[in-house]
C-alpha cells in the first residue's frame, strides 16, 4: 500500500510528487500566488496559460529578449512611442 496516493498505488507521478514536495528542497523553484484561480476559469486553455505568463513575466518581450542577450529596442514595436511592458504587449 502506497501512502503517498489517495488510491495506495504506486504510481510514477505519486513518486515523482513525493520526492519534490519533501526530499528536494525547491522552495526558489515555487512561484507563489493564487494560480488555482487562473486554472479554473472556464476559457480555453491557451488563455490560461498566457495570463499566466504574463503574471509570471515569462512573455517574449524585448526586455527579456535584451536580458538574455538579444538586441532589441526598449521601445515598443508597434506604437514605437512607449516603453514595452506586458500590457502594451497585447496592443
Amino acid at each position: 500500500m502506497w501512502k503517498f496516493n489517495n488510491k495506495g498505488l504506486y504510481t510514477v507521478k505519486s513518486a515523482y510528487r513525493y520526492t519534490m514536495e519533501t526530499l528536494i528542497d525547491n522552495e526558489e523553484l515555487r512561484v507563489h500566488g493564487e494560480w488555482s484561480r487562473i486554472w479554473s476559469m472556464c476559457v480555453p486553455q491557451r488563455v490560461k496559460v498566457v495570463v499566466w505568463r504574463m503574471l509570471n513575466g515569462c512573455l517574449p518581450r524585448c526586455m527579456r529578449l535584451q536580458d538574455k542577450g538579444g538586441d532589441c529596442s526598449n521601445n515598443c514595436p508597434y506604437c514605437e512611442n512607449h516603453y514595452e511592458n506586458e500590457w502594451n504587449f497585447f496592443v
